[in-house]
């Protein structure tokens, strides 16, 4: 009879209605109304949570944005008067358990949600950051690399918030702050990613602030005096530097102001000749030009191309791409120039199209650049005529790493760049694998079956002007270093 009473006032308090005393009948009226996954017992656990948690919805515990979690002394702040502050909505709901998180030394994060029949959230789940257990991966014990460290100890440590349907408040309906990790000092805490949040008010002050000529560093120290100190600004000064960088790449001003100078330079040099391509978010992705000179020469010296994609030291961190060859003093000298998003495959046939319809279709004799495969792979689609040669210095650096007697690097090289007909190299070359026994070696297998890109006794009688490296492209990407840095925009 207890416990049917106990039924009677938690429905009562739910707002639902009853024709009939019995249990069984109480247990029906539950069921029907969506409360058919908990027992008797756990429904009344929870209205007690309820009656327990101290929320009477005063307007001095109203929390409604960031402005009130400041006021409130959250550092000495107990259980029982957390659960007195009522809040808006879920996210600010967060935001306070998260501020309250940090102050202790650790981290939330959201879990589960419940929704109503009528797909409306009644109850959220914030958990601390190492909540739960890492999942095991197949294969996980046969990997290489090292394991990352273990950061989740499955503890039971949560807070639920549920929501007041009549006056659509949120309040905090169970509060669990017991933990079995230590907790973080507080000198740490702004490393936590939780605790690495920039708002858009935060944004928008600091791009002000710059646009007048104030610096990041400055922007932030003016946050901290704000905030009461660095470790209460919510955010780091390198997360700001983040920000500004990935303002700058999203930022295409730079890029229409860079076609606009291409499109300026045509006018006095009428060979010029370049091309863009965007990406389906309307950015530029891909950049090529070439003047007229650079045309002139390779109609001269074109017969042999040479180019690499190493050079990254622009303020967007994309790949510049130089062809280049020489001309008959040996002096390098410049075909064209490309900026380009990726170095995929498609990137490097739009790059030797653009090449080809750049130089009225001629295609050079002989091709040298590195082992990338992307690159391989668009030369025998774009250039299937041309003999493409590997970097000698690149494969001798290759061969160090994927075999470990050092005494096979000079015999591979005496193979690589001697000068025998082909029924010596193949003797040779069968001799070296049985001396180091790789006949079953993967890499030597691969650069066997690609020895006609290599081996000076298979590209006999191709013109590469001398080259067997991409030694002069290094060079040139050394040469621009004097001119070009981290802070050099495209224009």
């Amino acid at each position: 009879m207890e416990e049917i009473e106990g039924m009677e006032v938690l429905k009562s308090h739910l707002g639902l209605t009853s024709n009939s005393s019995s249990a069984n009948s109480t247990a029906e009226e539950v069921e029907n109304n969506d409360l058919s996954d908990k027992s008797v017992s756990n429904v009344i656990e929870e209205d007690l949570e309820d009656e327990l948690s101290g929320v009477d919805f005063n307007v001095d515990f109203a929390v409604n944005g960031v402005e009130d979690i400041w006021k409130i002394n959250l550092r000495n702040m107990s259980i029982k008067d957390a659960m007195k502050y009522h809040f808006p909505n879920v996210e600010v709901a967060f935001m306070f358990y998260n501020w309250y998180a940090g102050l202790r030394g650790f981290a939330a994060r959201k879990n589960k949600i419940l929704r109503n029949k009528n797909g409306e959230a009644t109850q959220q789940t914030f958990l601390c950051y190492r909540q739960g257990y890492r999942e095991e991966k197949v294969g996980s014990s046969s990997r290489k690399r090292e394991p990352k460290a273990q950061t989740r100890c499955g503890y039971e440590a949560n807070c639920r918030v549920h929501i007041e349907i009549t006056i659509g408040r949120w309040y905090i309906k169970y509060l669990n702050d017991c933990h079995n990790h230590t907790l973080v000092d507080e000198k740490y805490l702004g490393m936590l990613p939780a605790h690495r949040k920039i708002t858009d008010y935060d944004k928008f002050q600091m791009d002000n602030m710059r646009k007048v000529g104030i610096r990041t560093t400055h922007v932030f120290g003016l946050f901290a005096h704000q905030a009461g100190g660095y470790d209460k600004v919510g955010f780091r000064q390198r997360d700001m530097y983040n920000e500004v960088a990935k303002d700058k790449r999203s930022d295409l001003s730079d890029a229409g102001a860079a076609l606009e100078f291409l499109a300026t330079m045509s006018c006095s040099d009428e060979m010029l000749f370049w091309r863009h391509s965007i990406d389906e978010n309307g950015r530029l992705q891909h950049l090529f030009w070439c003047d007229g000179v650079c045309r002139k020469d390779y109609e001269v010296f074109g017969d042999v191309l040479a180019f690499d994609a190493t050079y990254r030291k622009n303020m967007y961190l994309c790949p510049l791409v130089v062809f280049f060859g020489v001309n008959h003093h040996n002096q390098s000298i410049v075909f064209a120039s490309a900026i380009v998003g990726n170095e995929k495959e498609e990137t490097y046939v739009w790059l030797l199209e653009m090449l080809v319809e750049a130089m009225g279709g001629k295609t050079p004799k002989s091709v040298i650049t590195d082992g990338d495969k992307a690159m391989r792979n668009a030369i025998k689609r774009v250039l299937p005529n041309s003999h493409h040669r590997l970097c000698a210095w690149h494969l001798l650096r290759n061969a160090a790493t994927n075999i470990s007697n050092t005494r096979f690097i000079p015999k591979f090289k005496q193979c690589m760049l001697g000068d025998y007909e082909i029924d010596e190299f193949e003797q040779k070359w069968e001799n070296l694998i049985s001396e180091f026994s790789l006949q079953e070696n993967i890499w030597v297998l691969d650069m066997y079956a690609k020895r006609n890109m290599w081996a000076a006794a298979h590209v006999r009688g191709n013109f590469f002007a001398g080259f067997r490296t991409t030694s002069r492209c290094e060079g040139l990407h050394s040469f621009l270093g004097r001119y070009v840095n981290y802070e050099n925009n495209l224009l």
